[in-house]
């Protein structure tokens, strides 16, 4: 109806449009009443008709106008001007036809049925597919069989589909932003903008496909180095530095977690009671995060949470989300109650105990762990070799389980697990999962190679050694323990009073640390520890954990009580005094000092002339220790020691390590020795003398203080009216300085300071820094007077003076400025490596304060600040406050980054250049120098006789510019410029910016003429000539090259050791000048340069400048880095492997040798024998019937037999080759060395050749022969042998006197009874060995395994210490002791006795339900009447038990009866003899068993 309204409303207006038309073209009605209308010329009235289409019509209920007339708009409709009689009220117009919307629809001006037909582009088409219908153009088709692909219906099938209206084979090609590209990787193939890439090799960015490797990422549209930057929400930020991969993101920004966390998108610096619950802050000490929820902690650090709940575990327990008051026999099992004395938990199942607290689960069954085990959620029977290995249970005696994978054992029980593999640890190392050939100077660090001499493995991480083999770890950081210490994880430079103590501070000199205990000094410096307990020495011992009051004839030694008096304690081994008191240690020996020396842990037989030195003896006489170093006497008893070097003091003084020669004026100046009556030392900087002695130094400059004052590390003028104020210079006659503030004085000499401020002090005082008129002699604390030398005043706060007048103030408190700082109102002990930032302390060695904001340190003391940001400038620079990525091609232009390579920067000002990199400014602007040069900021079309003097223009070819001032030129282009004047340099030289008279030995020297021939000029000092025309100069001084060598201004006596290495002489034994850089050798003379720096080639390789660890798969060809596994280096150019490891080089190229050959720089395939396959030199030859001899091809003698001797070719079965040389073979004949001998009278050693001295038995020592009957081998040295006289090792020793224990001599304790305990020698009477160390032999101690023990309080159970629970009554069980009376030993385990619980052989059994029989458990038969018969049980009330065997008991049967039936014996004399007693007696029946 709605509908019908509307065409009717549309055709009124039509009709008004075209009335409106009409009365353009007619004339109006002119009918001016407001009933009346026109319709055309027509007049009509308006309440009664219409006017349609220009024709006027009645007026109906109802009715509309359909073209000139009118029509019944619910019975007819108006279609294309025709009316038409409805069918169906929702009949709807389509074309001049109408159509039912219920069932039909129109298309365009055809009605068709929506259930069978689909409009598609205005035509009807049958639907193929019912409702899936779809159309292509303006036909219909089925999706399920065809596609529709640019208006063209095409068959469906798995390979084809469409691409922007484009068929494509979607098994060969992917479409990708609408565009068919071919796939690069099958069914993995990814689109990457209209590009198809590999996901596996390549990665996709900003639409632009990147090789894929273990470097580069993508963020968003950015390619970023995960090395060393970290991707977070979109934004790329560099990792923490210290924190690497642990580098995480809060919101956009990195943090490091280690030392800050993120909360609600922040980070902040980690506090130990401050963390994050969802994004609240929270007191971790005093509260709990459950589930997101803040709770109040309500049972400390205890408290647990249940849900969002917090509870008190010791009261209460968790259970599906409720918390319950704790009843220790009731838990929750899932979300189940159940009794904990008898059921078990499995998996979430409550199971009922089976062995009472052995009980455990095996998935979700309950097993008994004392006769079974749990091997892939199934229980076996235990046995002592069986174990479990991930899903699979094996024989551990020969087997061993890798990373769930059985192996057998190769070592026995010394195998062991490297990853998924065994190896023996005694021949190898495992690194990385893989085992390598036991080396002593290389080891694994986490999974990297490094070496053990430089290196140190810190927490998996590699560090280099900083002073050898001193150097610590402190977490995974690398440090030195003589000038650090480390504490926390932290590094701190040492100081007096502050040490760590476990993690915590402590102060030396009040505390000791006991144990990582720290304790109070009870006696000042002398305080001793005791374990945990601090005792005073003085008064107390210690020993074995406890102090005792001091006895002086007792104390410790280890763990043991000795008398002071007649034993001395050596290296925890009590030894009796050989010496009294004068009795000294040589190692765990005692020795007489007055008798004997020590050396190397053996004493000697004092000889004035010989000490020791480190471990060696020398000639006290003719040498000298120094360092440990023993150097020859150069000046007899006044030879000195330069660290490890020997000098004469009266000819040489040491400076740095370095001798020279005395001279009465030299001395040192930190690493620099000088002339001291020329120069002066200033802070290890070396200055001239200004006044002679006189001269002074201020910082490191020097001065004369009788003219000039120092401020501020300057000296100035003196003058009796001025001084130094802090860092600025006033007149002290007019002003004062005031905090280092200037102020102008009030009252000439009187005025003081009020803080900053000048006040006259007879009028006035100073209160809390203002001035207040006097009043009293007190001084003002806000309203409080107070005494001004007992108190300060803090704040408005009085408080006493700490340190008297140093006393400062912290916010209200007072406080010591020599011990403590002040930060945000607080104080605090100071520290090296502590600070303020703000109001927050820091650690100046981890982070940098920029602008009161703390932020880690990226690269150490390297870290810069820029704004409030910290940045690593050798990677990053600051440009207006932000940090950019350093590149080669950025910089920073007044607040702006521009490209260097396209840009340039005038006056900060940023320009295009216009002649790329030969660009230039002219002030602000730029130019091309090559056309326009500059003057006076204004540039100028370049002319070949027109430039710029200062800002002048001015014509080249008539005059010249000296100093910015225009002169004519005097000889055309020959004048030269003398300061501001010109010159002909053919008759005048300039001297002191004045021309002179030219003259054949003569010359200018800065301000002086002097003699060519005698002197020298040396930066414009003249200096006599030392050797005629050989002198040189050395900064302003000349020296004679042939005896000298010049180093950065200073001359040095010329020395087989020392040269110059760019400004720096340096000692060439010890360093190495790598690009006048001076380095310390690494390793001895192995050290090499790369580049500036100096590395160990034996554990870093170098390329193109730079130092690598060495690995086995990274190695340099030319200046690249390739993988050796891939790649291959042929004459610096990487190519990759053929054949994997089979691949070799042939000049540039890379050749496979299994199927190639190379000569002369070119591969040949190669053929059989019967061709040629083998190179000599440049030519092949056929190796069937040649042998190459040093590239000479020889025919061979013997086919495959024949042999090189240098050039020739011999038959090794009837020559042998000796130095070249080819000799019949015989039986007696052989080659040593170069020399051939014979065998039956001579013997080889070491390549010598010696006649045999006694036959066959002739043996080497070292390069000589020797008699072994007659003669011994000792350190490559024969002597002859003797009763006494044997080796030990390398050393003669007396076999009488000492004995020899594993290469060490060892002095004889008791003659012959004398025994070796590892390297010791030691008295079996009164000692034992226990693993490698001596023992004083005791009644009640003994050594069980590697351990001695006191056999009165503990027991020795399979090489296993164990205290005695029960005294002498203790026992053994497997390794564990346990006392008899209350527990039992079953199987290796002890169990608590009880009254029917028993073991039988190795299984627990219940003694009142069964017995054990012989090892065999057997159920009882009539309660405790049951009895054994062998391996079974009986009951004897039944039955009897006869040889092993139960019989029925019969009333005339007894044993022996069951004996004889048994094996039947006939009543004869052994039965009648058996049963003749019966028989004698008639009153009592006797039985014989």
């Amino acid at each position: 109806m709605q509908r019908h309204r509307t065409m009717s409303t549309f055709w009124e207006l039509m009709l008004l449009t075209l009335a409106s038309i009409a009365l353009a073209v007619n004339p109006p009605c002119n009918i001016p009443n407001e009933n009346f209308a026109c319709c055309g010329a027509e007049k009509y009235n308006i309440n009664t008709h219409i006017c349609c289409h220009g024709t006027v019509n009645s007026m109906n209920e109802n009715h509309a106008c359909c073209s000139h007339t009118t029509y019944n708009i619910q019975s007819h409709l108006c279609c294309m001007d025709q009316v038409i009689q409805k069918q169906t009220a929702d009949a709807q117009c389509c074309g001049g036809s109408y159509y039912s919307p219920a069932a039909e629809s129109c298309c365009v001006d055809k009605s068709y049925t929506i259930s069978t037909h689909i409009c598609c582009q205005g035509e009807v088409n049958q639907k193929s597919a019912a409702d899936a219908t779809q159309c292509c153009g303006k036909n219909a088709f089925d999706p399920t069989t065809h596609l529709c692909c640019n208006q063209t219906i095409l068959q469906t099938n798995s390979m084809i589909h469409c691409c922007n209206e484009e068929p494509y084979n979607t098994t060969t090609n992917i479409c990708c932003n609408n565009t068919s590209v071919q796939k690069t990787a099958n069914e993995n193939t990814k689109c990457c903008n209209k590009l198809a890439y590999d996901p596996a090799k390549q990665f996709c960015c900003n639409s632009i496909i990147i090789l894929r490797n273990n470097i580069l990422d993508c963020c968003i549209e950015k390619t970023y180095n995960t090395s060393t930057h970290i991707c977070c929400k979109h934004h790329i930020q560099q990792k923490i530095v210290g924190a690497a991969d642990d580098t995480q993101c809060c919101e956009d920004t990195a943090y490091d977690p280690t030392t800050h966390f993120c909360c609600n998108g922040t980070t902040f610096l980690k506090h130990s009671t401050v963390d994050c619950c969802n994004d609240v802050f929270y007191n971790n000490s005093t509260h709990i995060c459950c589930k997101n929820q803040v709770e109040p902690k309500i049972a400390d650090d205890d408290t647990k949470c249940c849900e969002d709940t917090a509870y008190d575990p010791n009261t209460h327990l968790c259970c599906n989300g409720t918390t319950f008051l704790t009843d220790f026999t009731v838990d929750c099992c899932d979300d189940v109650f159940y009794n904990t004395f008898t059921q078990i938990c499995c998996k979430n199942q409550v199971q009922p105990k089976i062995a009472a607290d052995d009980t455990k689960c095996c998935d979700e069954s309950a097993y008994d762990t004392t006769t079974h085990f749990c091997c892939n959620d199934t229980t076996f029977l235990k046995h002592s070799t069986e174990d479990c290995c991930s899903d699979t249970h094996y024989n551990t005696s020969t087997q061993i389980c890798c990373k769930n994978q059985v192996q057998p054992k190769i070592a026995a029980d010394d195998t062991k697990c490297c990853e998924d593999t065994v190896y023996d640890p005694t021949t190898h190392f495992c690194c990385n999962g893989t085992t390598f050939l036991t080396d002593f100077t290389v080891d694994c660090c986490d999974d990297v190679f490094y070496n053990t001499s430089t290196h140190i493995c810190c927490k998996n991480q590699v560090q280099p050694k900083i002073t050898a083999d001193d150097t610590k770890c402190c977490e995974d950081t690398a440090y030195e323990p003589t000038t650090h210490f480390c504490c926390n994880g932290t590094t701190f430079l040492k100081h007096s009073t502050v040490d760590c103590c476990d993690d915590v501070f402590y102060n030396t000199s009040t505390q000791i640390c006991c144990k990582n205990q720290v304790q109070p000094k009870i006696a000042a410096d002398d305080t001793k520890c005791c374990e945990e307990t601090a005792y005073d020495p003085t008064t107390h011992f210690c020993c074995n954990g406890t102090t005792y009051l001091t006895d002086f004839i007792v104390d410790c030694c280890d763990d043991v009580f000795y008398n002071t008096s007649t034993h001395i304690c050596c290296k925890n081994q009590v030894q009796p005094k050989i010496a009294a008191d004068d009795t000294k240690c040589c190692e765990e020996t005692a020795y007489d000092p007055t008798a004997h020396f020590c050396c190397n842990g053996i004493t000697y037989l004092t000889d004035f002339i010989v000490d020791c030195c480190d471990d060696v003896l020398y000639n006290t006489t003719t040498h000298i220790c120094c360092k440990n170093q023993v150097e020859p006497k150069i000046a007899d008893d006044h030879t000195k020691c330069c660290e490890e070097t020997a000098y004469d003091p009266t000819t040489h003084f040491c400076c740095n390590g370095t001798t020279f020669l005395k001279h009465s004026t030299e001395d040192c100046c930190g690493d620099t020795h000088y002339n001291t009556s020329t120069h002066i030392c200033c802070k290890k900087q070396v200055h001239p003398k200004i006044n002679a002695d006189d001269t002074k130094c201020c910082d490191e400059s020097a001065h004369n203080p009788k003219t000039h004052f120092c401020c501020n590390g300057t000296t100035f003028l003196k003058h009796s009216t001025v001084d130094c104020c802090g860092d600025i210079l006033y007149n002290t006659s007019t002003h004062i300085c005031c905090k280092n503030q200037i102020q102008p004085k009030i009252t000439a000499d009187d005025t003081k300071c009020c803080d900053e401020s000048a006040y006259d002090p007879t009028t006035h005082f100073c209160c809390n820094g203002k001035r207040v008129l006097k009043h009293s002699t007190e001084d003002c604390c806000g309203d409080t007077h107070y005494n001004t030398s007992t108190h300060i005043c803090c704040k408005n706060q009085i408080q006493p003076k700490i340190t008297a007048d140093d006393t400062k103030c912290c916010d209200e408190s007072a406080y010591d400025p020599t011990t403590h700082f002040c930060c945000n109102g607080t104080t605090f002990l100071k520290h090296s490596t502590v600070d303020c930032c703000g109001d927050i302390l820091y650690n100046t060695s981890t982070h940098i304060c920029c602008k009161n904001q703390i932020q880690p340190k990226i690269t150490a003391d390297d870290t810069k600040c820029c704004d409030e940001s910290a940045y690593d400038p050798t990677t990053h620079f600051c440009c207006n406050g932000k940090t950019v990525l350093k590149h080669s091609t950025e910089d920073c232009c007044g607040d702006t980054h521009y490209n260097t390579s396209t840009h340039i920067c005038c006056k900060k000002q940023v320009h295009p250049k216009i002649n790329a990199d030969d660009t230039k400014c002219c002030d602000v602007s730029t130019h091309n120098p090559k056309t326009h040069f500059c003057c006076n900021g204004t540039t100028f079309l370049k002319h070949s006789t027109v430039d710029c003097c200062g800002d002048i223009l001015y014509n080249t070819s008539t005059h010249i510019c000296c100093k910015n001032q225009i002169q004519p030129k005097i000889t055309a282009d020959d004048t030269k410029c003398c300061d501001e004047s010109a010159y002909d340099p053919t008759t005048h030289f300039c001297g002191n910016g004045k021309t002179v008279l030219k003259h054949s030995t003569e010359d200018c020297c800065g301000d002086t003429h002097y003699n060519t021939s005698t002197h020298i000029c040396c930066k414009n000092q003249i200096q006599p000539k030392i050797t005629a025309d050989d002198t040189k100069c050395c900064d302003e001084s000349a020296y004679d090259p042939t005896t000298h060598f010049c180093c950065n201004g200073t001359t040095f006596l010329k020395h087989s050791t020392e040269d110059c290495c760019g400004d720096t002489h340096y000692n060439t034994s010890t360093h190495i000048c790598c690009k006048k850089q001076v380095h310390p050798k690494i390793n001895a003379n192995d050290t090499k340069c790369c580049d500036e720096s100096a590395h160990n080639p034996k554990t870093h390789f170098c390329c193109n400048g730079t130092t690598f660890l060495k690995h086995s798969t990274v190695d340099c060809c030319g200046d690249i880095l390739y993988n050796t596994s891939t790649h291959i280096c042929c004459k610096n150019q990487i190519q990759p492997k053929i054949t994997a490891d089979d691949t070799k080089c042939c000049d540039e190229s890379a050749y496979d040798p299994t199927t190639h050959i190379c000569c002369n720089g070119k591969t040949f395939l190669k053929h059989s024998t019967e061709d040629c396959c083998d190179c000599c030199g440049d030519i092949l030859y056929n190796t069937s019937t040649h042998i190459c001899c040093k590239n000479q091809i020889q025919p061979k003698i013997t086919a495959d037999d024949t042999k090189c001797c240098d050039e020739s070719a011999y038959d090794p079965t009837t020559h042998f080759c000796c130095n070249g040389k080819t000799f019949l073979k015989h039986s007696t004949e052989d080659c040593c060395g170069d020399t051939h001998y014979n065998t039956s009278t001579h013997i080889c050693c070491k390549k010598q050749v010696h006649p045999k001295i006694n036959a066959d038995d002739t043996k080497c020592c070292d390069e000589s022969a020797h008699n072994p009957k007659t003669h011994f081998c000792c350190n490559g040295t024969t002597f002859l042998k003797h009763s006494t006289v044997d080796c030990c090792g390398d050393i003669l020793y007396n076999t009488s006197t000492h004995i020899c224990c594993k290469n060490q001599i060892q002095p004889k304790i008791t003659a012959d009874d004398t025994k070796c305990c590892d390297e010791s020698a030691y008295d079996p009477t009164t000692h034992f060995c226990c693993n490698g160390k001596t023992v004083l032999k005791h009644s009640t101690e003994d050594c069980c395994g590697d351990t001695h023990y006191n056999t009165s309080t503990h027991i020795c159970c399979k090489k296993q210490v164990h205290p005695k629970i029960n005294a002498d009554d203790t026992k053994c069980c497997d390794e564990s002791a346990h006392n008899p009376k209350t527990h039992f030993c079953c199987n290796g385990t002890t169990f608590l006795k009880h009254s029917t619980v028993d073991c039988c052989g190795d299984i627990l059994y219940n003694t009142s339900t069964h017995i054990c029989c012989k090892n065999q458990i057997q159920p009882k038969i009539t309660a405790d009447d049951t009895k054994c018969c062998d391996e079974s049980a009986y009951d004897p009330t039944t039955h009897f038990c006869c040889n092993g065997t139960t019989f029925l008991k019969h009333s005339t049967e007894d044993c022996c009866d069951t004996i004889s039936h048994l094996n039947h014996i006939d009543n004869g004399a052994k039965l009648k003899h058996l049963t003749t007693p019966t028989s004698q007696s008639n009153s009592k029946t006797q039985t014989y068993m």
